[in-house]
């Protein structure tokens, strides 16, 4: 994974087309047994079995908002090798707004119906062993690639003299060394931190697209640092069951965020006219 990286959004984009396919293959494959052993009728009316976390609704979604908001929010890294601005749209609305939820729809009626929340699991108890195995493997592996990558332009942005490969080869290594640790163990825990923390991010850069021209003059970055502490804090508030505007802490934090930020900029503006 970490040598994928190493080598850039080519490497990438060759392991997506060979994964991608047979991923989605094996998932409805699955899909395919589960209909036939239950009728429609029994998936429709089937119940969460004994597994559940005991999450409200509101940090329900945030678990699922902090599983796939870090990709959300680093996808300027990817869109920028799209030539056109239409392209952006449908790469972003395609992915995360039809896409990704019939994905999540597709992996889930397994788990549900045979009661098993470990997806590998569900899939054996489906007939489908090892193309199951096979599935987390690519899913591991092109989940991991891309995020090497974004991390790898990060470091290098903070650190201009580090080459991306250096980059993706330190961000591996630690990334190894957290996963050999158990991190796993801990990993609804870290959604609901990626649901708390990362959200607000994704609120500055949409606000800052719309409004940072009206200014003519750079933001000062604490004006951005302030809003994403705004965010997380009132998140963090309404997942603790303190406060919420919208029962969704992550949704909280980005409109937080959101509101505090485009303040700053109206507040920059008259103060510069």
């Amino acid at each position: 994974m970490t040598a994928t990286a190493t080598y850039g959004f080519s490497a990438i984009e060759r392991l997506s087309k060979l994964a991608v396919p047979l991923m989605l293959l094996i998932l409805l494959a699955g899909v395919w047994q589960v209909t036939r052993q239950y009728s429609w009728l029994d998936l429709w009316t089937a119940q969460p079995g004994s597994h559940t976390s005991g999450l409200k609704f509101g940090g329900a979604v945030s678990v699922i908002v902090g599983s796939f908001m870090v990709g959300v929010t680093i996808l300027p890294d990817i869109s920028r090798f799209i030539h056109r601005q239409q392209g952006i749209y449908a790469a972003a609305f395609g992915s995360f707004g039809s896409a990704f939820p019939l994905i999540l729809i597709v992996a889930g009626l397994p788990a549900l119906m045979s009661g098993e929340p470990d997806l590998v699991k569900s899939m054996m108890a489906s007939g489908l062993g090892v193309p199951a195995l096979v599935m987390m493997v690519f899913a591991s592996w092109t989940t991991n690639t891309s995020n090497l990558y974004s991390c790898s332009l990060s470091l290098s942005q903070v650190f201009g003299s580090l080459k991306h490969a250096h980059a993706a080869l330190i961000s591996g290594t630690l990334g190894t060394v957290v996963a050999l640790a158990g991190i796993r163990d801990y990993l609804i825990d870290f959604l609901i931190l990626l649901g708390i923390f990362i959200p607000p991010i994704a609120g500055v850069y949409v606000v800052h697209h719309w409004l940072a021209h009206s200014l003519h003059k750079p933001i000062p970055a604490y004006a951005g640092i302030t809003a994403w502490l705004c965010g997380t804090s009132l998140s963090w508030a309404a997942l603790q069951g303190y406060w919420t505007a919208t029962s969704v802490p992550a949704l909280d934090a980005l409109f937080c965020a959101m509101l505090v930020y485009a303040g700053f900029i109206k507040a920059l503006a008259l103060r510069h006219r």
